[in-house]
């Protein structure tokens, strides 16, 4: 696990239920961002595609979607990447408090597949899914993935792990 990762990993274990929304989202926006990039010539252009506000490969939904439309993405993980910024938007566009308790969410999270073999670690001793938690384990999972990718790359290009 990287310095970035485990710091964030950490942050996710003290941040409330917005917090791990919408932190996790942020960073798996960053690892998307630097895995697209590493795909990407360097050039002003690439550079401009990716930087926010203005860019057109700028967001989490459409870094996701052009990485699975140029095949860079399992469509699985595409999926999930849908599925957490859905459940970042439940969290961060509503004036009521939204936590990993609440039905919608619980069934969001439960629809992750990244995840899938943590399923009977996390489950509750009352039975329920720990939806927090399988939010937290599919944005680790999905990120360490893209930093990995992003590091193979760029040792191939000869950029180092830069």
């Amino acid at each position: 696990m990287t310095g970035d990762s485990k710091a964030f990993f950490d942050i996710l274990e003290e941040v409330s239920d917005l917090g791990v929304a919408v932190i996790g989202a942020s960073f798996l926006d960053q690892c998307l961002g630097s895995f697209l990039e590493s795909h990407l010539i360097k050039s002003a252009v690439s550079s401009r595609l990716l930087e926010p506000p203005g860019g057109l490969l700028s967001s989490l939904s459409t870094r996701a979607d052009a990485a699975y439309a140029f095949d860079l993405l399992p469509k699985a993980d595409f999926q999930d990447i849908e599925l957490i910024a859905q459940i970042r938007n439940l969290f961060a566009h509503n004036h009521i408090q939204v936590t990993f308790t609440d039905p919608e969410v619980v069934e969001l999270c439960g629809r992750l597949s990244r995840h899938q073999p943590l399923v009977v670690a996390l489950v509750k001793e009352n039975g329920e899914m720990a939806a927090r938690e399988l939010f937290g384990a599919t944005v680790v999972a999905i990120s360490q993935i893209l930093l990995s990718r992003s590091r193979m790359r760029r040792g191939r290009r000869g950029d180092g792990g830069a």
